[in-house]
């Protein structure tokens, strides 16, 4: 019995000595640690977290490589560069002008294929990895201009199939960059046969040998559309998607097509096109547009430009970015949806438009016209440059500003269209690398008609909408100082930066509303030397620093 007392009073003392320990020290040290973890929690779960910095996204835009197998260094260029100078031509005393070796920038004549090797193998060293996608807008065959060595269907597929190889070499994953960049390609005017002609009642297969060469990067649910018509719409990224158009439906010199307010291809395409973006708006999807021959009343059909410019003006908070190429030259395009309903309600229109409208078109088939350069010798080019700078300028000049007040839209009624400059050393060899904004917290989603857009983001200098371009880089290669530089044929192209839109021209981001502004900078007051000088910059960098402000050689 004693033995018993004595075991249970041990027993009570410890249970007493445990609870005595528990609650003058574990159990300070447990609520103290409870009162650190919801201290902890409460900062990081309740309070609103410091915002994530910004996100950007990188994709190219490259265009009109238009690549000649026949193309021979040396050759003289009144062949097309196509044929050595014979002995005669050799021995005589007047000077003949020879072809280079990456190209002959200001001559008729086409690309070599070293020169679209050169150039894609440059961006695959430096720019491969940073890019989420490639715009790609056609022309990729050469021009039909040599009567000795004219153009073929089967020609035009050959070069076609040489590039898609370039690409996919260039652009597909490696065990370095196991990514798949999404390419996006459109058809040209020169990558159909016969030249500006696709629609007719017998096109050859030319869509269906498009759809087996580009199956990578066309869905398979847009397969029977673009076999259909030869345009699609593909997903680039979260909440981000492109439509590569068919052009060549609305371009004024295919004579297979009717325009686009009578029943016919045209018209189902831009029929197509508008529901496209009713689509993204919908799924809250933001979406850039892109073709080869860009919307102009000297190049599309009257009511396809009508069409084109009230749809993307219909559209601002879905579309963020117009890209096209077949001009040559380094600009953008400024259109008024105001005008075009305009010229779609009523059939009085006014006199400046359509002056603006007929005044520079032509009859000629090449896309590329002639300037004098001073040496009786002709630069071959996109236009008569001097018009078509006037009617650029005119075109800046001649917007209205957006409307203020109550009665103002709901959206800016205004359309910039991009134009990339080419591969193709009408100049220089170039090409553009887009900076847009990624933005997962755009609340932006559905914006109806009278409902006005969330701005706020902007106003608080955070985020813009998602897909918002914010600015490019232009890169050109100086073919002829290369050759110059470059006796022993080792010396890889280089490209170099040509102006940034930032340091350029003071651009923040690349909306209309950014567009409008500059274009007024620019041309609206001739006396300010600060307009005088930007619009000069602007001319060189259109012409690749090829031509200075009075469109004279500046190298």
């Amino acid at each position: 019995m004693t033995l018993y007392r004595s075991s249970y009073t041990f027993y009570m003392m410890m249970i007493m000595i445990s609870i005595y320990i528990w609650y003058m020290i574990i159990l300070p040290f447990e609520l103290q640690t409870l009162h650190t973890i919801a201290t902890f929690s409460w900062q990081w779960w309740g309070r609103p977290s410091e915002p994530p910095p910004r996100r950007f996204g990188y994709f190219l835009h490259i265009t009109d490589m238009h690549i000649d197998e026949s193309y021979l260094p040396g050759a003289t260029v009144d062949s097309d560069c196509h044929r050595l100078p014979s002995p005669s031509q050799r021995s005589s005393s007047s000077s003949i002008t020879l072809s280079g070796k990456l190209g002959t920038p200001g001559e008729h004549c086409d690309s070599p294929i070293e020169l679209a090797q050169q150039t894609l193998n440059w961006l695959k060293k430096e720019w491969k990895h940073k890019l989420d996608f490639v715009v790609w807008t056609g022309d990729n065959a050469r021009h039909d201009w040599d009567k000795k060595h004219k153009r073929k269907r089967k020609h035009i597929y050959k070069l076609n199939e040489k590039i898609q190889d370039m690409m996919v070499e260039t652009f597909w994953p490696t065990p370095d960059d196991p990514r798949h960049i999404p390419l996006v390609p459109s058809i040209g005017n020169n990558d159909v046969h016969p030249h500006n002609y696709i629609g007719g009642d017998d096109d050859h297969g030319i869509l269906s040998f498009y759809s087996q060469l580009w199956h990578n990067w066309i869905p398979q649910d847009q397969q029977a559309t673009f076999q259909a018509g030869g345009y699609f719409a593909v997903d680039v990224g979260r909440h981000l998607r492109i439509i590569s158009l068919n052009t060549m439906y609305f371009y004024s010199k295919n004579d297979a097509v009717r325009g686009c307010h009578k029943p016919g291809l045209a018209h189902k395409h831009m029929e197509w096109f508008e529901q496209q973006l009713v689509k993204a708006r919908s799924e809250s999807v933001k979406v850039y547009v892109m073709g080869h021959v860009p919307p102009s009343p000297r190049d599309y059909r009257r009511s396809c430009f009508e069409d084109y410019t009230r749809i993307s003006a219909a559209f601002p908070d879905v579309l963020k970015g117009h890209f096209y190429g077949h001009l040559n030259m380094d600009h953008f395009l400024l259109f008024d949806g105001r005008e075009t309903q305009m010229m779609s309600s009523s059939t009085n229109i006014s006199s400046s438009f359509l002056d603006r409208l007929t005044e520079y078109e032509s009859d000629d088939d090449d896309d590329l016209p002639v300037v004098d350069n001073g040496d009786d010798q002709d630069i071959c080019i996109n236009r008569n440059i001097n018009a078509y700078v006037d009617w650029l300028r005119d075109m800046y000049s001649s917007i209205d500003p957006p409307e203020q007040g109550e009665q103002a839209p709901v959206f800016t009624p205004l359309v910039a269209i991009q134009v990339s400059p080419s591969v193709l050393p009408v100049y220089l060899p170039s090409f553009r690398i887009y900076r847009y904004e990624i933005n997962d917290n755009d609340n932006d989603h559905v914006i109806h008609s009278g409902q006005m857009m969330n701005n706020n983001e902007e106003e608080n200098g955070s985020a813009q909408p998602h897909g918002t371009l914010l600015g490019y880089q232009q890169y050109y290669a100086n073919i002829t100082k290369w050759e110059e530089d470059n006796h022993n044929n080792r010396m890889p192209l280089e490209y170099q930066l040509e102006y940034d839109t930032y340091e350029a021209y003071g651009l923040t981001d690349l909306t209309v509303e950014s567009y409008y502004q500059l274009a007024k900078d620019m041309v609206d007051d001739d006396d300010e030397p600060e307009s005088k000088h930007l619009w000069s910059k602007y001319i060189q960098n259109m012409f690749v620093q090829t031509l200075n402000e009075d469109l004279e050689p500046s190298i």
